[in-house]
């Protein structure tokens, strides 16, 4: 029988098409975090559950490198990978992974990827994230994968304090 690595592919997106499949799963992987944090278009309009395309795309068009992970012939989970200005620092964006498809070790396999992906595309020392910090199972998860809480920071337009999270990175890929 197949295992789930022998059967996952992780893929860069190239075509807009793929792109609104990117959309899909982050919209419907960060809804369940939405509704477990009451998080609405009304008390905050720009939460990635309801990003627009036009944003995503635009993202992607400006130098993001998105990727999906397909498990068989279905997308279960994506993210984006984004310079972070003149520095060798790399941002992990809309790590994503749908509801039914999550505690199979799709985020850990798609986290070790952009690690090693940062550090030997962009020679990148680090790979940091925002998360929502009050979601304190999430925190831990990052942690369990070798990321540290550097700060955390509140805005007046979110309805939560955001998590800033890094991971340090070996310069040979091996994360």
């Amino acid at each position: 029988m197949a295992t789930l690595d022998t059967l996952s592919c992780i893929e860069p997106v190239k075509t807009e098409e793929q792109c609104k499949i990117c959309l899909d799963v982050i919209r419907k992987s960060f809804s369940t975090v939405a509704a477990e944090f009451h998080i609405t278009v009304e008390n905050c309009p720009t939460y990635t559950a309801f990003l627009p395309f036009e944003k995503l795309k635009q993202k992607w068009d400006n130098g993001s490198v998105c990727f999906l992970y397909r498990l068989g012939n279905i997308y279960v989970g994506c993210f984006a990978l984004t310079p972070d200005g003149s520095s060798d620092v790399i941002e992990l964006e809309h790590l994503a992974v749908l509801p039914a498809y999550r505690h199979q070790n799709v985020g850990g396999n798609m986290l070790h990827f952009a690690a090693q992906y940062a550090s030997r595309q962009y020679q990148a020392s680090k790979i940091k994230i925002g998360i929502l910090y009050e979601n304190t199972v999430l925190e831990k998860w990052h942690a369990s994968h070798g990321f540290v809480l550097t700060a955390t920071k509140s805005y007046p337009y979110l309805p939560f304090s955001v998590g800033l999270m890094e991971k340090e990175l070996k310069r040979n890929g091996d994360n």
